[in-house]
């Protein structure tokens, strides 16, 4: 189950840093531009487009997805413990939110942001009674373009040219650069926990 959407970006970002917190990776492919995973094997049954209160109690998940939705919702450590009920033993929940307060801009206020992470904020909003098993930055040359436009620009939103520059032009750079800094900086943090019980 995903809340809210996944850009291609965002689905091969997350495989790529943890493809091992997946039994089988052939279970996901993208889809298109709007929650576009669609899982049709044995390890993730729903595809789900909404968020987890209209599902009922007994309604269970293989996988919930959280891609830049978190940061939206007021209360996040109570949507987490919904979530962690709404997991099947050895299921998983996946957090990519964006990081670090003192990034936070204008348009971060315009698309309804409440916080940006850090990796310990993050974590002390972690359900109790599921294993961490990955808490990373990634993008780390995005902290750059950010704190740019922190001190610079302070626009509100990106344009169609700024953002094709940076898939295009800017993306591949980050990667490398999240591996030379072991994900220990970015504009992003991850976050994966596993139910065990």
């Amino acid at each position: 189950m995903a809340v809210g959407h996944l850009t291609k970006f965002q689905f091969e970002t997350i495989l790529f840093a943890q493809k091992e917190s997946f039994s089988n990776m052939s279970d996901f492919q993208y889809m298109g531009s709007e929650l576009e995973i669609f899982a049709h094997a044995r390890h993730w049954k729903s595809y789900v487009h909404s968020q987890l209160r209209p599902y009922g109690p007994q309604e269970t998940f293989d996988t919930i997805l959280y891609i830049d939705v978190l940061e939206h919702i007021k209360e996040d450590k109570e949507e987490l413990v919904m979530a962690a009920r709404r997991l099947k033993t050895n299921g998983v929940i996946v957090v990519l939110a964006p990081a670090f307060p003192w990034l936070y801009t204008p348009f971060d206020a315009a698309i309804g942001h409440f916080r940006r992470y850090t990796r310990n904020s993050l974590r002390a909003v972690a359900p109790q009674g599921l294993r961490e098993e990955k808490c990373i930055y990634l993008d780390a040359f995005g902290v750059l373009a950010s704190a740019g436009n922190l001190v610079f620009l302070q626009a509100s939103k990106a344009s169609a040219r700024q953002m094709r520059f940076w898939d295009n032009c800017l993306v591949p750079i980050s990667r490398f650069m999240d591996y030379v800094l072991a994900f220990s900086l970015g504009r992003s943090v991850l976050a994966i926990w596993r139910k065990t019980l």
